[in-house]
C-alpha cells in the first residue's frame, strides 16, 4: 500500500502511506517475534530432553562368577556372585539419585559390588556425597564393596570423602576391573 500511494502523480496519499508502513512494521515485528518464540520453545524442549536423559544415569553392569567355566559350560544364577556396575558420564547431582536407586535393587545373591568408574569423567560434591551413600547403602545390605579404575581428578575429589578414604585404608580400590576380580578371588 506504501508504494502504491507514493506512485499516484502529485502529492502522495499520506494516510494510505501511513497505512502501508505500519503494516509493513506490524508484519516484520510478527515475523521476529514468532522467529524468536519457535528458537526459544526450541531450546527449552531440547533442554529438557537433554536433562531427562541425562538424570537417568548412564551405565553397564556386568556379573562375574567366582567359578571358572569350561568353553561351553553354562552358568546357573546361584555362581553368580560378582556385580561390576560402571558408571559412565558425568556423576553429579542430576543422576546421582538414579544410580543409588538402582543399585539399591540389587540381588542378595551378589556378594561382592565393583563400582567401575573409568567412564566418569566429571564429578561434583553431590557425586563425592552420593559415591559414599551408595558404598554405605551396599554395604548395609551386606555386600563387599570394591572400585575400580579411578581417573586422577575423580579421585581428588573421593579423597574428601570418609567413605572412600576407608575404602583405600582397607585397600578396597584397585586400578584396574582384574586387579579387583583378583583380590576378590583371594579373599574368599
Amino acid at each position: 500500500r506504501a508504494f502504491s500511494a507514493l506512485a499516484h502523480a502529485g502529492a502522495p496519499d499520506a494516510v494510505q502511506l501511513s497505512i502501508g508502513i505500519s503494516e509493513a512494521l506490524i508484519n516484520t515485528a510478527l515475523g521476529i517475534f514468532g522467529g524468536i518464540v519457535g528458537i526459544l520453545l526450541g531450546a527449552v524442549i531440547a533442554m529438557l530432553l537433554f536433562m531427562q536423559r541425562l538424570s537417568t544415569g548412564f551405565h553397564e553392569t556386568i556379573v562375574k562368577s567366582k567359578k571358572p567355566r569350561l568353553e561351553g559350560e553354562k552358568k546357573t544364577p546361584q555362581e553368580e556372585h560378582t556385580l561390576v556396575y560402571a558408571i559412565k558420564g558425568p556423576f553429579a547431582y542430576i543422576n546421582a539419585q538414579a544410580h543409588l536407586a538402582r543399585l539399591e535393587s540389587t540381588p542378595a545373591s551378589y556378594t561382592d559390588v565393583i563400582l567401575n568408574l573409568r567412564d566418569v569423567h566429571f564429578i561434583d560434591l553431590d557425586g563425592v556425597e552420593a559415591f559414599g551413600e551408595i558404598v554405605q547403602m551396599l554395604t548395609g545390605l551386606g555386600k563387599r564393596v570394591y572400585v575400580a579404575e579411578l581417573k586422577p581428578m575423580v579421585e581428588h575429589l573421593l579423597r574428601q570423602n570418609d567413605t572412600f578414604k576407608e575404602m583405600v585404608q582397607t585397600q578396597r580400590v584397585y586400578p584396574s576391573i582384574n586387579n579387583a576380580l583378583e583380590a576378590i578371588v583371594q579373599k574368599q
